[in-house]
């Protein structure tokens, strides 16, 4: 639903002039929208008496149990509204109560279920994503306690009993966070401390490890589909196929349609002016180099926050650009990662993914002579457009 539709329709409609203003009303959209299902759809529900067992369960355990009135005559609740006019606390808390405390219909569960689903879908690639977790738990839950409730007369165990639909609950919600966030064993643990049942460790990591392998074969995990959403630069764990035939003269930031531009850098005699030109630009990371004029030779590296921090610093000096060469030389890392531009685009991507790097000047073969920068979001589109071309 994002990717194919609401993605495409957000960057055609939220790019331009405007865009921090267009986000904020995307934002306010949304909000309406969650705020009117959530409003309409117990409006819209049905109202029905409790039973006496969930009477008597208010008076013993009330403290754990809520229903809501919403506007249901006295002596009535409304399933809807308990679930929908509560914090994500208490709304758990209910789906996660035994049937005879509180019984919720199936087609209340599958509705409220489907509906958070929706609600989260169009929530979480707004410009300011937020609330999934909670969302997806309570999603799980709802719909595996609805699962519970039709399946559950088909077990007899010995005595005539049955299993709880609570069981049902905790093993739609663990799997549904665990096929979302990728991660198995968080999710048992965290599950298993909510609700302080350790009978259920075992049955639940079978559910979200078969969770996480099913998710894999369809899906993209929330983190990795966010990051491409918003065309973050992911790099998997070990290059593409594509690299295979390229060096790192292929990928650097400065290669534009097989031309090797001068790459942004600051000479070590640079004074404060040159400094700042470079701070207008939309680089991360500067170069030094003994000479911008004549010698490339790779002095050191200065990331754009240190050189804004050592600008405003120096600017005030009865000789600003004599105090700026001396901060230079003190702030700017001295041996940064290099390459050769040689080097195969393979080792390059291996190299900079595997150290947790975040740029790698690029320097020519047996000289250190600055001829560009790789960054991560190089990669990432050296990748996309290889592909693509193979």
């Amino acid at each position: 639903v994002n990717g194919k539709f609401l993605g495409s329709q957000r960057r055609t409609h939220m790019a331009g002039p405007w865009m921090k203003q267009k986000r904020l009303v995307e934002m306010a959209l949304v909000a309406l929208f969650c705020s009117a299902v959530s409003v309409l759809l117990p409006a819209l529900w049905p109202c029905r008496a409790l039973t006496e067992a969930e009477q008597s369960a208010l008076v013993d355990k009330g403290q754990r149990l809520s229903w809501k009135i919403s506007t249901c005559p006295e002596g009535f609740v409304n399933e809807m509204a308990s679930l929908t006019f509560q914090g994500q606390g208490t709304t758990l808390n209910n789906l996660f109560a035994v049937s005879d405390d509180m019984h919720f219909s199936v087609p209340t569960l599958l509705v409220y279920g489907l509906a958070l689903f929706a609600i989260a879908c169009v929530a979480v690639g707004t410009s300011a994503p937020g609330g999934a977790a909670g969302a997806i738990l309570l999603c799980g839950a709802a719909l595996g306690r609805a699962v519970g409730m039709v399946v559950r007369p088909w077990f007899d165990f010995p005595g005539n009993t049955q299993p709880h639909v609570r069981f049902f609950a905790v093993m739609g919600g663990a799997a549904a966070s665990a096929g979302f966030f990728r991660l198995p064993l968080a999710v048992t643990a965290m599950v298993v401390e909510m609700t302080g049942d350790t009978a259920y460790v075992a049955p639940m990591f079978i559910c979200c490890t078969i969770a996480r392998v099913v998710a894999d074969k369809i899906s993209l995990s929330f983190i990795n589909f966010l990051c491409q959403f918003n065309d973050y630069p992911l790099l998997k764990p070990s290059p593409p196929p594509s690299f295979r035939h390229h060096t790192a003269f292929d990928i650097m930031s400065e290669l534009d349609k097989g031309v090797n531009f001068a790459p942004h850098m600051i000479g070590a005699s640079d004074g404060i002016d040159h400094a700042r030109r470079l701070l207008a630009t939309k680089h991360h990371s500067f170069p030094v180099v003994r000479d911008r004029a004549s010698d490339w030779t790779l002095q050191g590296l200065i990331v754009r926050r240190e050189l804004a921090a050592l600008v405003d610093k120096t600017s005030e000096a009865e000789r600003p650009n004599h105090a700026f060469r001396q901060g230079l030389a003190a702030d700017m890392k001295v041996s940064p990662p290099t390459v050769n531009e040689g080097m195969p685009a393979e080792r390059v991507y291996a190299w900079f993914v595997s150290q947790g790097l975040r740029r790698l000047v690029v320097v020519q073969d047996g000289t250190m002579q600055v001829t560009g920068i790789i960054t991560r979001h190089d990669l990432h589109e050296a990748t996309l457009k290889w592909q693509a071309a193979a």
